[in-house]
């Protein structure tokens, strides 16, 4: 059954835009976005959940608000929807957020979140556009912590042959650990390549391979948001969708 939910109430605002939602279970839901009003940006939060006859709507909060920028929300739940960890995009800098608390690292807008096991989560992200970085971010009891002991990890790219222009990624893991990461490769006015590599938390490579050429909605230009989500739905086992002009 489709229910038509009217997720913001705010009625005076310039715009919005980076919708992004997770689930838990049951009928719960959380909803992201941001909005922008007289050079004021806000992140949004707002929890959903369905019932028989129609919808409850909990508070809807601003949790992030500044005067950059705020786009290209992603939101993963944790062990609950109340251990949700958002990344967004802010004037050069890779945001991952948490009940209050901000970490943040020089990255582009072309990032992804999933979430590993327990209260750890991998965010994969180009850097230059010429090298792939992974940074492992925890919750711990005051907030968000590095679990990667503050150092990037650089997955060697080179090696494989595959180095040049990443921009959008996308990544998923499984139960056993093991990290997909579908990213595209290809500048501007040039021919898009899609290409996975198969990882973990250690940033070690297992795999990679080419997945298809020509792809992307906009093959002139660079869009900043997934050209081929993926899941996880078994160990070994993950599903990804393209479009291939």
């Amino acid at each position: 059954i489709m229910k038509d939910i009217p997720i913001s109430s705010n009625s005076s605002i310039d715009s919005s835009n980076s919708p992004e939602v997770v689930s838990f279970s049951g009928d719960t839901f959380s909803f992201f976005w941001n909005e922008y009003n007289e050079s004021n940006y806000s992140m949004y939060q707002r929890k959903i959940i369905l019932t028989e006859t129609g919808y409850l709507p909990l508070d809807q909060t601003p949790v992030v608000t500044g005067s950059k920028v705020i786009e290209y929300i992603h939101a993963e739940s944790g062990t609950s929807l109340d251990t949700t960890v958002t990344t967004f995009y802010n004037n050069g800098y890779i945001h991952t957020y948490f009940n209050g608390d901000t970490l943040q690292f020089p990255g582009f807008p072309n990032n992804s979140l999933c979430h590993l096991s327990g209260n750890l989560f991998a965010v994969v992200y180009a850097r230059n556009n010429d090298y792939l970085n992974m940074r492992l971010v925890r919750i711990n009891s005051g907030g968000l912590e590095f679990a990667d002991g503050g150092t990037p990890g650089k997955l060697d790219t080179n090696a494989l042959g595959i180095a040049g222009y990443f921009s959008n990624t996308s990544c998923a893991a499984d139960s056993s650990g093991n990290i997909l990461i579908m990213v595209t490769r290809g500048g501007p006015d040039s021919t898009k390549y899609l290409e996975y590599i198969l990882t973990d938390s250690s940033s070690y490579i297992n795999y990679s391979a080419q997945v298809a050429s020509n792809i992307s909605l906009d093959a002139a230009g660079v869009v900043n948001y997934a050209d081929a989500p993926v899941i996880s739905y078994a160990d070994n086992k993950f599903a990804s969708i393209f479009f291939k002009s």
